[in-house]
């Protein structure tokens, strides 16, 4: 939720270093992938003095944040703002789950932006802030009774998202899985390697490898990881059993969604339809098909086959 620190007493700058104290020439709002590259490149000018700002609190002793490969772990809890899409007539009336960036909130009464306001913030995708601060359609604007500051059909209405099906697993021999990493005892010398050196298997993202490759385009992606990775990582593979996984992915969604208001209220969830799987031509179904078939050739490459248990043909789609 929100802390606006209005008493002086609290106001963090009586809380800061001297160094914190000085004088700041660039402001970088949001440390999602653009912002904490900018501010790295930025910070290795030495006359310039960077602030990056992001929400949330003191994650310096939680390792669930620190170490990569266990960033599964912090879905569905207090890290994560929780975001559904509704229902997808595409998916069988099923909501998909969807880990969102965060971003802060800036708010004046002038267009250009001259001053942050620095929040422990819900947070949203970028048409919530921008429709919730005025820009957007004048019709959705008017709905909610949001006071236009500058009127933008576009906004929310070009949402296109990556689609990836159920992970392809298969078993895999010793040495070409990390799922011993479960096991608090069999995973201590990989612990004390990343404690010490800041490397190893927990410096995985679990994603190891990935491939491009086109059907009519730039169109599909495969993703390869050691471990089962299966509903964003909530649901874990049968115990004692390794697996090597490969993520089919359609790049390049035929038809836009949308992301509209719930209400004027900046802590209710926005409406996310990504509108999956409702193209005219259904060539978003055939991308994916693509990506899955391409998948499973991959899998019995026989690169990968010394690593793996054979993969049966039966199934195949």
């Amino acid at each position: 939720m929100s802390q606006q620190y209005r008493n002086p007493l609290r106001n963090p700058v009586h809380y800061t270093t001297p160094q914190l104290r000085t004088k700041l020439n660039k402001f970088i709002v949001g440390a999602g992938a653009a912002g904490s590259v900018l501010a790295s490149k930025l910070s290795e000018d030495p006359k310039e003095t960077v602030l990056l700002l992001e929400a949330g609190g003191d994650n310096v002793n939680n390792d669930e944040i620190k170490v990569p490969l266990k960033f599964s772990k912090l879905f569905h809890t207090e890290h994560d703002w929780d975001y559904y899409t509704v229902e997808q007539p595409g998916l069988a009336s099923r909501r998909s789950y969807w880990p969102p960036r965060s971003h802060d909130r800036w708010l004046n009464d002038d267009p250009t932006v001259f001053g942050v306001e620095f929040q422990t913030h819900r947070g949203g995708e970028h048409p919530e802030l921008l429709l919730l601060s005025g820009i957007g359609p004048e019709e959705e604007l008017s709905k909610h009774r949001i006071p236009i500051v500058r009127a933008n059909d576009a906004v929310g209405k070009n949402l296109k998202d990556h689609l990836a099906t159920t992970t392809i697993m298969c078993k895999a021999k010793p040495g070409a899985r990390l799922d011993y990493l479960d096991s608090t005892l069999k995973a201590m010398p990989s612990i004390a390697r990343y404690k010490l050196f800041g490397g190893g298997p927990l410096s995985s993202n679990a994603g190891e490898a990935a491939t491009f490759f086109r059907s009519i385009g730039p169109d599909v992606e495969s993703i390869g990881s050691p471990l089962a990775y299966i509903h964003h990582g909530e649901e874990a593979a049968p115990e004692g059993v390794g697996m090597f996984s490969l993520v089919p992915i359609s790049l390049r969604q035929q038809r836009k969604g949308i992301i509209t208001l719930n209400s004027r209220d900046a802590f209710d969830h926005p409406t996310i339809d990504p509108k999956y799987f409702s193209d005219a031509e259904d060539n978003d179904r055939t991308f994916l098909l693509v990506a899955l078939r391409v998948s499973l050739r991959i899998m019995r490459s026989s690169a990968l086959q010394q690593y793996l248990e054979p993969v049966p043909v039966n199934d195949d789609p």
